[in-house]
């Protein structure tokens, strides 16, 4: 009887000790959204992804950051943070119905999120690397991305610390000579450069002060990093 009394007592005290906790879950990825493999980073707010078997471009919905040009303040350090976020090699894309598929650039417009499901737009703008953008309509997540960026503000971080000094004056814009007329602008779309005759080319201006340049012909601005308009 003594025996059973002690079997029993030994089997509610294993019971009662407490096992151990399981291990935190993986981060799951935002609702809807999809896994794609990163290509490349173009900038703070754009970079390429495998896309239907495609290296394509991708514009994030709701942030601007500065172009990696010496007319942009942090551009390069946006730039830096933006291949940090992305090393892991993919990212979660997800649409947004409130804006359009695609930009006039013809890059994707996508939410982008870190393996562990957080937003590469928050985290670039509340960390200062960019500014919260909203373009003609206002997008899903709008409100938390401009609390992020009233909190880099407040803090004074990244480009809210370092970009504050007055402007330069620019430089008097050159005129194009006899032979160089090819116009290598630079914008949100990347380098890109204009002949004469292509729809753009009588409103392209060259701003020499941001990098933009004239080119004597097309194999030079292709050496330089441009590329042709596509009309």
């Amino acid at each position: 009887m003594f025996r059973r009394v002690a079997a029993l007592a030994a089997a509610a005290l294993v019971l009662t000790i407490p096992t151990a906790a399981p291990a935190e879950a993986a981060a799951k990825p935002p609702k809807g959204s999809h896994k794609a493999a990163v290509v490349s980073v173009t900038d703070g707010d754009t970079i390429r992804i495998r896309y239907q078997g495609r290296s394509t471009p991708v514009r994030l919905i709701g942030l601007n950051a500065p172009e990696v040009t010496p007319r942009q303040c942090y551009g390069t350090q946006a730039t830096t943070r933006m291949k940090q976020l992305t090393k892991g090699g993919y990212v979660w894309i997800k649409t947004d119905g409130t804006q359009g598929n695609r930009d006039k650039y013809n890059r994707l417009l996508r939410h982008l999120y870190t393996p562990g499901g957080r937003s590469l737009a928050v985290i670039q703008i509340q960390e200062g690397y960019a500014r919260e953008y909203t373009y003609k309509r206002a997008y899903r997540g709008q409100a938390t991305h401009r609390r992020a960026q009233s909190t880099a503000k407040a803090k004074k971080r990244g480009l809210w610390r370092s970009c504050s000094t007055p402007a330069v004056k620019p430089k008097p814009k050159p005129k194009p000579t006899s032979s160089c007329r090819i116009k290598g602008n630079i914008s949100s779309g990347g380098k890109i450069y204009h002949l004469p005759g292509q729809r753009h080319y009588s409103v392209t201006k060259i701003d020499t002060s941001k990098g933009e340049r004239w080119f004597c012909t097309e194999a030079q601005a292709r050496n330089a990093g441009w590329r042709k308009a596509k009309v």
